[in-house]
């Protein structure tokens, strides 16, 4: 899990019903999910991803997550990702269609 600051923490082993997960956790995220969900939330994304089947953020990757309804639109959203990413200082990832969620 990416995590704002410069702080280090121990990686983590939890127990849970399906089995044992084993979290590390990594430093040097410029943003927290705070911030990542506020910028969601403002609307500004949603004004520069017009149509977007969805807008949301990864905790883990420490990004922003645009779903494009269709080929045409995953295009667009890349060409407006670049020129955000570069505006906010926040990672955007562009997905198309259910199975492209890399996480």
């Amino acid at each position: 899990m990416l995590l704002k600051g410069d702080t280090r923490y121990q990686t983590r082993t939890m127990q849970w019903p399906r089995g044992e997960v084993t979290v590390e956790f990594v430093s040097g995220g410029r943003y927290a999910t705070e911030d990542l969900n506020a910028a969601v939330a403002s609307g500004l994304l949603a004004a520069h991803f017009p149509g977007a089947h969805g807008i949301g953020t990864d905790a883990v990757n420490g990004r922003i997550l645009v779903d494009a309804a269709d080929d045409v639109a995953y295009a667009r959203y890349q060409a407006a990702a670049a020129e955000l990413e570069k505006e906010l200082g926040v990672p955007i990832a562009i997905k198309r269609g259910k199975g492209d969620w890399r996480l």
